[in-house]
């Protein structure tokens, strides 16, 4: 029997790490460069950027990854 990806505890546990991963490289990649001064940003906005990397994570996961799997 097929179900969705999304009833899959893998797939929410795979999706949650990739967007984990998203957010630290987004804030250490952001405070790299503000602290080298290629670019002037404060913690709001390291913070705001690097959530906007995990929530597109997320989506891409949600929109791309997978498709049915089969269960019997």
């Amino acid at each position: 029997m097929k179900s969705s990806k999304f009833a899959s505890k893998a797939f929410w546990v795979d999706t949650a790490d990739r967007a984990i991963s998203s957010l630290a490289q987004g804030i250490l990649g952001s405070a790299a460069l503000d602290t080298t001064g290629i670019v002037d940003v404060g913690w709001g906005g390291v913070l705001s950027l690097a959530g906007s990397y995990a929530l597109l994570s997320v989506l891409t996961s949600v929109a791309v990854r997978g498709g049915a799997t089969n269960h019997e």
